[in-house]
């Protein structure tokens, strides 16, 4: 019985859309370690606004052209977090811990 059961839960999490979102965030925030806020902000808001157009496309059957602005709206929160991970990062070096909080 267990032989059926794990592989069938390896392949759902590995297909699972929220575990590559959370492998992918947490990527991001070690990928503006030690940069300055503008660049970690603005590959934040780039991160957010495709995470978001792709998550919330149903937003687009909704609302049309507006969509773009509330993904863009959605897209500053990823964006704030990993610009205050890079201006803690850059100015003290002994944070790198803070991606994990």
């Amino acid at each position: 019985m267990a032989a059926a059961i794990v592989p069938a839960s390896i392949w759902s999490m590995s297909h699972s859309p929220s575990l590559w979102m959370a492998v992918s965030l947490f990527a991001l925030f070690f990928c503006v370690r030690a940069q300055t806020f503008k660049i970690g902000f603005r590959l934040g808001v780039l991160y957010g606004f495709v995470l978001y157009a792709i998550s919330l496309s149903w937003l687009w059957q909704v609302f049309s052209t507006p969509a773009v602005a509330l993904w863009l709206i959605l897209a500053l929160f990823p964006g704030l977090a990993c610009g205050g991970i890079a201006w803690a990062t850059s100015r003290w070096r002994t944070a790198w811990w803070l991606p994990l909080y």
